[in-house]
């Protein structure tokens, strides 16, 4: 009998695997894998190269649209440096603060004299922006569908220069090591940027934790990292991290000591998986509304649980603008908060019982 995706409860994937968009993936007019870092490429934008090649230092504005568009456009500046490398520019760097202590370079609030600014932000201006609307990409052996890869291909035809990386477009980030922990830890990142439409709940991610304790049998210590207006209302198993230990600094840290992290579909999230670590199994964020092929960082242990509806976009590689796609039309696909928390535990354990990779999709069903 045939099933259809779009109405199960969920679907639990590695948000690496985008066999499935191989259809409507552009193909790049170049064959990728034969050539090596630095090689020229037959196609290029004159005028991209040029505003390159005339810079004099770079500034990346990431502080004026939410943590999770910034992070995820980090990948942007990643393939500039790169290319930087590669013509031998050692163009300067500044960032907006935020993201300089991230980078770990020096930190502007407004970009230095003779700046050439990288913004991602929806209204961003500069000559080496990104582009907004970028498709997914294909070669003959891989789909390039989430968004870190695509804007790095995507500097790497305007620029007409094969650059270095395979995968990892995004920078590494690095927290202040901590002692090792007694007990295992699981974060929960309850925040949200869409409280009505992506945050599970703080009672539902203690249900999880709890579901996770049942199956697993082992003692865990379930940490929740709260959105800034949660109330810091107590959710056994759950521990609350205080509000003045909500900075990102902190945040990373934990990150850093984690063996699972389990969120909404956030900033954070993206953060946690780019946060360098040698305990941690996985990343598992919770689509309710947005693809999963799309909108997170490529990292093979980053997995996605996702509705139904985010289901649609990911497959149809779409995002859910207002006015044109609405998941209120959808009411039976769309509410996260309609996932069981004993899915999402028994994904979880899948990820903490591995050893390797997982299978490329999931159904505990």
């Amino acid at each position: 009998m045939l099933r259809s995706r779009l109405v199960r409860p969920a679907l639990f994937a590695s948000t690496a695997d985008a066999s499935a968009l191989r259809g409507c993936a552009v193909s790049l007019p170049y064959d990728r894998e034969s050539l090596a870092p630095g090689e020229v490429l037959p196609v290029r934008q004159e005028w991209f190269l040029r505003a390159l090649l005339d810079a004099r230092s770079l500034y990346f504005d990431g502080g004026r649209t939410n943590l999770g568009d910034a992070l995820l456009g980090l990948s942007h500046l990643e393939a500039i440096r790169d290319a930087d490398g590669l013509l031998g520019l050692h163009l300067p760097l500044t960032a907006s603060p935020d993201i300089a202590r991230l980078l770990n370079v020096p930190a502007a609030t407004r970009p230095p004299e003779g700046s050439t600014v990288i913004s991602v932000a929806p209204d961003g201006n500069g000559e080496l922006r990104p582009r907004g609307n970028v498709p997914a990409f294909r070669t003959s052996t891989r789909v390039y569908a989430d968004a870190p890869a695509r804007h790095y291909l995507d500097v790497e035809r305007r620029l007409g220069l094969r650059l270095p990386r395979n995968e990892a477009f995004l920078p590494a980030l690095s927290a202040r090591r901590a002692e090792d922990r007694q007990r295992p830890l699981i974060c929960y990142v309850a925040a949200s940027s869409w409280p009505p439409k992506k945050d599970y709940g703080v009672r539902g991610f203690a249900r999880v934790a709890r579901q996770i304790d049942a199956l697993t049998g082992r003692d865990f210590d379930h940490l929740l990292i709260p959105g800034v207006d949660e109330p810091l209302n107590t959710h056994p198993p759950l521990q609350t991290l205080p509000a003045d230990s909500l900075g990102l600094p902190a945040v990373l840290r934990l990150f850093a000591q984690a063996t699972l992290v389990i969120g909404n579909d956030t900033g954070l999230v993206h953060a946690a998986a780019m946060t360098k670590s040698h305990v941690r199994r996985g990343v598992i964020g919770i689509y309710g509304r947005h693809s999963y092929l799309r909108l997170t960082t490529g990292d093979p242990r980053h997995y996605a649980i996702a509705t139904p509806f985010a289901q649609a976009m990911a497959l149809s590689d779409r995002s859910p603008h207002p006015g044109m796609i609405d998941d209120d039309w959808y009411p039976r696909a769309a509410p996260i908060r309609r996932i069981a928390p004993e899915f999402i535990a028994e994904c979880a354990r899948r990820v903490l019982d591995s050893q390797g990779s997982l299978p490329k999709s999931y159904d505990p069903a």
